[in-house]
């Protein structure tokens, strides 16, 4: 009975979806219409008319958002300037085109959004996925970390970090562990030193990377040992990466009872959608989380609301959420398979990365670092690939680099450490998922003989002046045409 209010609002989003995401703009524009964006864009002539917020605002970017964020943290006064909401916390994330971002989260979008989303979670396991058992389950969370932030001058947190540290005291009897870490190391250290409480965990939530590299430290790089450490592990909540290459080693993972896995779509910025049920991977939008959607069409680059999109067609999320984010650009790619109720898959990004670990690393942050790696030695690259190699039980994955050098450095080796250097240094997400070589081992390069890659391009039939091979691969198929 505790689901039932979640239960009867996820009703709601899959029979009402349209009325709920009307009734949202409605409240974000009129909520707003006295803080400076507000004014600015002429909030009070829009209504939650459609068409006039259109006509009013255009689309942003991080990039867009910025000089209002960097008026926050010198505000002392009561006005307000995205929403009326006072941001109280800042998530860190690292996006595709940004190097850092800092993402302000009010007390009110934190509720309406994040903390109803993980409600939403539990209440759907409970309805359409028979885990009747989740009340007394004990969860084990793969949070994030916490960050000085100079700019700030206060910390900023990963997303799931700041909803560990603001967790309701009626969940932290079963969350573990309860505390925020500053790095992997401190909280390994943690979970070395409370391993029976590793015992009790039933459910497990976080990115795959993270939770493969917690089992290899605590079994001791023996995955089998799994049965010893968490015994009664039935059900991972996933998310952040392509499940696609991790889903076979969960399936095999725990010898003792098949995990039950479930996907989540959320970010810094806000919780999507949830695994609709047991029978398909597609994913329910929610519809009533403080955030109104709407769809950039990749064919026609028509921007539709949820209620004018159509299936099987490429749209680039873009978002306005209670906390003042305005027609905000995601940069992530979905495809609608139902509209009733609205059903989607995450098919990508809008701009060209590598995400297979969680690093979320783009080739903005790739062509960065190797432009500061030659100010530091002389190389030059003709073309280049950069793929994943998935992890195995027992074993991290890492990057392979396969480089064309028209001028080679005079030291691969040294070329690839500092690379790898760079690269941490440029992405946070990165240099997390290195740390330790615990979850992401060091990048390895591979020298191509000439005109290889010309050879790749005709076997995959890309012939021709304008076309350009991509270089960031989330899978190793580019691999099978090298080696023909």
């Amino acid at each position: 009975m505790i689901f039932f209010p979640y239960r009867y609002l996820l009703d709601r989003m899959r029979t009402q979806p349209e009325e709920l995401q009307r009734a949202l703009l409605k409240r974000i524009i009129d909520g707003n219409r006295r803080t400076l964006f507000g004014k600015e864009h002429r909030f009070d002539e829009i209504r939650g008319d459609y068409h006039r917020f259109v006509a009013r605002l255009p689309i942003q970017s991080y990039d867009d958002v910025v000089p209002w964020l960097q008026q926050l943290p010198a505000l002392k006064s009561s006005q307000d300037l995205l929403s009326v909401y006072k941001p109280k916390y800042f998530g860190q994330t690292s996006g595709t085109s940004a190097v850092k971002k800092r993402i302000p989260i009010s007390e009110e979008f934190l509720r309406a959004n994040h903390f109803r989303g993980s409600r939403l979670i539990l209440a759907n396991l409970d309805d359409r996925f028979d885990q009747k058992w989740l009340m007394k389950a004990r969860h084990l969370s793969m949070s994030g970390y916490r960050y000085p932030d100079p700019f700030l001058g206060k910390d900023v947190l990963d997303i799931s970090a700041l909803m560990v540290e603001r967790l309701p005291w009626y969940f932290r009897f079963k969350n573990f562990p309860n505390q925020v870490f500053g790095s992997w190391e401190e909280k390994l250290a943690f979970f070395r030193q409370h391993l029976e409480e590793i015992r009790k965990i039933n459910m497990i939530s976080g990115v795959p990377t993270w939770v493969l590299a917690l089992i290899n430290q605590l079994t001791e790089h023996d995955p089998s040992r799994i049965v010893e450490i968490m015994p009664d592990w039935r059900l991972y909540v996933h998310g952040g990466v392509d499940f696609n290459h991790y889903r076979q080693i969960f399936k095999e993972i725990h010898p003792k009872r098949e995990i039950t896995l479930i996907e989540v779509y959320n970010s810094t910025e806000g919780f999507y959608a949830l695994q609709n049920g047991p029978e398909s991977p597609d994913l329910l939008l929610l519809t009533d989380v403080g955030i109104f959607y709407e769809f950039r069409d990749k064919g026609t680059d028509e921007v539709l609301p949820l209620w004018e999109i159509k299936t099987d067609r490429k749209y680039e999320l873009l978002i306005t959420t209670l906390d003042g984010l305005c027609r905000y650009k995601t940069g992530d790619l979905v495809q609608f398979s139902s509209t009733n109720p609205y059903l989607l898959r995450i098919i990508g990004r809008t701009t060209e990365f590598i995400n297979a670990f969680g690093e979320d690393l783009s080739l903005e942050h790739v062509t960065l670092a190797l432009q500061r790696l030659k100010g530091e030695m002389e190389f030059y690259i003709r073309h280049y690939f950069v793929v994943p190699r998935y992890p195995q039980p027992g074993t991290p994955g890492s990057h392979e680099w396969y480089i064309n050098f028209e001028i080679p450095p005079a030291d691969v080796g040294l070329f690839a450490h500092r690379l790898d250097l760079l690269l941490q240094d440029i992405n946070a997400n990165y240099q997390q998922k290195r740390s330790g070589n615990t979850a992401l081992l060091p990048l390895v390069v591979h020298e191509l003989p000439q005109d290889s890659i010309h050879g790749i391009m005709r076997r995959r039939g890309e012939i021709g002046g304008q076309i350009k091979m991509k270089v960031l691969h989330n899978d190793r198929e580019i691999l099978n045409f090298m080696e023909a």
